[in-house]
This record gives C-alpha cells, structure tokens and sequence, in this order.
C-alpha cells in the first residue's frame, strides 16, 4: 500500500515545535508544515467522529481520516499526550493498510519517545478496522447507486426509442 501518511505530536515541553512527520521523513520547511497543519484541520473540521474508545478517537471525512491516540506519556503541566495520524483509506486490503498504518504510528512513536498502552494499541487496530469498513461500506453503496442509475438512463432512452418506432 503507497499512501501518504501524516503525523503530528506536540512536545512534551509546551514550547518546542510540534513533531510532524510524513513517509518517516521529518517535516521540517515552514510552508510544508503549514499545508499539512491545514489537511489535519481540514478533516478535522470538515469530518465525523466514527469512532471513539479507550483512547483513540476517528474522524472521517470521504475516504481520509484522523485518528488521534492517546500516548503513556505526559506534558509538563500532566496532562496526556497524543499523537495524530492523517491518511486515507484505500479502497481494497484491509489487512495491508491495518498493518501499514500501525508500522509508521509506532516507528512515529519511537522515534517521538514515546509509547502507547497495549489496550490503545489494540483499540488502534480496531479503530482501522472499523474504518476500513465504512469506507468499504461507502464505495459499494456508491457503486450500487451508479448502476441503478445507468439501468434506469438505459431504460428510459431504450423506452424512448422503442415510443419513437411506434
């Protein structure tokens, strides 16, 4: 699976820049970060909560999503950290894009410091999951719309061509 897969973690101490990855390459140009900053908003604002629990939440918007989980690990003022993801969700191989997206969330996660719980990571991949099947769900519905369409077209031009003959 080639997709883009975005990430973003704020630091621990409050002051230093937010930590914003793609493709495990560090982002580290302004106008890049800013574009970028603009696409997790934009799903952000734009999109649905498909799903939340034990420390993973999903917003989707058409076929990208953002999920944010929580980490072990807490800022200076105590509070708990999150990582955000941004991608989305190709419309064939669940198991290749679970299995993708986990990948990069934990060599994000390492390379950050940080760590996730066993229960947030599970509630990751079941988060993936879900996704996966309303986006699967999305396209067949999509597809069946767009054959009923054709069949009802054709057969009100071959209605209209058989009025015609007579």
């Amino acid at each position: 699976m080639k997709t883009n897969i975005y990430f973003w973690s704020q630091a621990l101490d409050n002051t230093s820049p937010a930590t914003v990855l793609t493709n495990d390459e560090l982002i580290t140009n302004t106008e890049a970060r800013e574009s970028i900053a603009s696409k997790f908003a934009n799903v952000s604002r734009g999109g649905s909560i498909v799903y939340k629990s034990e420390g993973v939440e999903v917003i989707m918007m058409a076929s990208s999503f953002l999920l944010t989980a929580d980490t072990c690990e807490k800022d200076e003022r105590g509070r708990i950290s999150c990582v955000s993801c941004l991608g989305e969700v190709p419309p064939t191989s669940k198991n290749d894009f679970i299995e993708t997206v986990c990948a990069a969330l934990i060599r994000f996660l390492t390379s950050n410091a940080r760590t996730q719980s066993e229960s947030c990571l599970a509630s990751t991949k079941r988060a993936l999951d879900e996704l996966f099947q309303i986006n699967f769900t999305r396209i067949n519905r999509n597809r069946i719309i767009s054959i009923w369409l054709t069949v009802a077209v054709c057969g009100l031009v071959m209605l209209t061509l058989h009025k015609c003959r007579s």
